[in-house]
C-alpha cells in the first residue's frame, strides 16, 4: 500500500530497506525452524541453483543501509571479483 503513494528518493529507499529486512528477517525465522527440523532428523535436503552475485548484492545493500544508519563507513566489495561470477 505504501509503495502506492508518491514518495520521494530517500523514501523509497527506506522503504526497499524495510522491505528487504522484513525478507531477511522472514529467512531468518524459517532458517530457525529448518535448523529445528534438522534437529528433529526430519529435514529433507535439495539442491537448487542460485546467483552468488545476487545474493551478494543483497547482502550487500543490506549491510550498506545498516551502516548508514550508524554512521559507519561500509566500503563495497570489489566488482571485479564478481564480474565472472
Amino acid at each position: 500500500m505504501l509503495a502506492d503513494t508518491h514518495l520521494n528518493s530517500q523514501q523509497g529507499d527506506y522503504l526497499n530497506t524495510a522491505r528487504n529486512c522484513s525478507h531477511s528477517l522472514m529467512t531468518l525465522l524459517n532458517d530457525i525452524l529448518d535448523l529445528s527440523k534438522m534437529e528433529a532428523g526430519r529435514m529433507d535436503l535439495r539442491l537448487e541453483p542460485f546467483s552468488l552475485r545476487q545474493t551478494v548484492e543483497e547482502v550487500t545493500r543490506l549491510l550498506q543501509a545498516q551502516a548508514n544508519v550508524q554512521g559507519s563507513p561500509f566500503h563495497r566489495p570489489a566488482t571485479r571479483v564478481f564480474r565472472n561470477i
